[in-house]
């Protein structure tokens, strides 16, 4: 998609080129171009943020523990760590999917629950990975959320 975008980019200004030349005004083109040069960054950002090259790297504990951290920064909620007999790597899917669950979760918390805490556990247990993810927020009622046709949109 990069490079795509980076495609789009070069056209816009040979356009914009080809714009100057005929007399035209260039700032026709110039918002779109500075969209189109601003979007390889964003791709990248998105690539990262979705699966982080320290997950292949160094395993799901090291990229919880830096998502964690960031997640903590950025958002200024009390968030912990905690992981509990996570010695061996886990298949890839298995890291990728519970990566992107805590992701989720998170972002859920930040969004929606208005927490101050919240609290990640990843525990190895025979051979089976539990993901516990709390937080002291705001709760909904499951019942509401399961009553069909009540316009109210979760999850957007």
């Amino acid at each position: 998609m990069g490079q795509a975008f980076e495609r789009v980019a070069v056209e816009l200004s040979v356009a914009r080129r080809r714009l100057e030349r005929i007399g035209g005004s260039p700032t026709l083109l110039a918002d779109a171009q500075s969209s189109a040069d601003s979007r390889p960054a964003s791709v990248r950002d998105l690539s990262h943020l979705l699966h982080p090259t320290v997950l292949d790297d160094l395993g799901l504990v090291a990229a919880l523990e830096s998502y964690v951290a960031e997640f903590r920064r950025r958002h200024r909620l009390a968030v912990e760590f905690r992981h509990d007999g996570l010695q061996l790597r886990q298949p890839a899917e298995t890291e990728r999917a519970v990566y992107r669950i805590v992701q989720e979760a998170l972002t859920n918390m930040a969004r929606h629950a208005h927490a101050p805490e919240g609290r990640v556990v990843l525990q190895a247990e025979g051979g089976m990975l539990r993901v516990v993810i709390e937080d002291d927020g705001t709760g909904f009622d499951a019942p509401d959320v399961e009553r069909p046709g009540d316009g109210v949109a979760w999850g957007s």
